[in-house]
């Protein structure tokens, strides 16, 4: 376990703050975020190839191709900031919070706007 104190001074009261910020470590733990990360990145770029095969679909029954890979599209470029963030916001709780909260809830609400508003005409 590793602990990051971090210190801020009050002029107004001379009181001194002390933060912590604890993290739990392993030796294997860039391994693991190697494998994790590898396998959603397979599947992403899956995903991708079939999206883009299926833009040009013409078929009356699927009429929702376009609107999948343009989600699908979404989803990876939300992938790739929260892999970003995950190894640049490590210090900052906070922020690497909100980053992930603010980014997921963009993300869900596009691809729900783009597979249901359409329908809505």
């Amino acid at each position: 376990m590793m602990a990051k104190v971090y210190f801020t001074f009050s002029q107004e009261a001379n009181i001194l703050y002390h933060y912590f910020f604890y993290t739990c470590s392993s030796p294997c733990r860039d391994i693991a975020l190697g494998i994790l990360y590898g396998y959603k990145a397979a599947l992403q770029v899956g995903a991708l190839v079939l999206a883009f095969q299926i833009r040009k679909v013409k078929i009356k029954g699927l009429n929702d191709a376009k609107y999948v890979a343009v989600a699908i599209y979404i989803t990876s470029v939300i992938l790739s900031c929260v892999i970003v963030s995950t190894y640049s916001l490590r210090d900052y709780v906070n922020t690497y919070a909100m980053v992930l909260g603010v980014g997921f809830v963009i993300g869900t609400t596009m691809v729900l706007a783009l597979v249901f508003v359409p329908r809505v005409r």
